[in-house]
């Protein structure tokens, strides 16, 4: 497989190096949609020469750091019941107010065969 991929990285290696190429990293959920929101406004004024390439999300759900307890949960207290928050949708907000002219590529995670058509159409 390396030899089709040469191409690939040869491309990416020179985006890098010209700076077109904008990696964002990341370590939790309010630093990852700050940071998009962030370089979506600045790029927005490119218009359709951006281009997104969102990666899928790793879950619709997380826990607030606020509600995180400060110590380790000890087991002795019994059975534990987590309630979590659904992870606010970007891809809508991205793609009708932050930078509406700009190519989006996202990617949909769907294990139900049935419902994965009509999830990636609506996405």
């Amino acid at each position: 497989a390396l030899p089709a991929l040469l191409p690939a990285l040869r491309d990416y290696r020179r985006a890098t190096e010209a700076g077109a190429l904008l990696a964002i990293e990341f370590t939790g959920l309010t630093e990852y949609l700050a940071l998009l929101r962030a370089a979506a406004r600045a790029l927005a004024p490119f218009g359709s020469s951006v281009m997104f390439y969102l990666a899928a999300a790793v879950s619709d759900f997380y826990i607030p750091a606020s509600e995180m307890p400060e110590h380790k949960i000890q087991s002795s207290e019994g059975p534990l019941q987590i309630t979590m928050k659904m992870v606010p949708k970007m891809l809508s907000p991205l793609v009708k107010e932050w930078a509406p002219e700009a190519f989006v590529i996202s990617f949909k995670l769907e294990t139900d065969p049935l419902i994965l058509i009509d999830k990636s159409r609506q996405a």
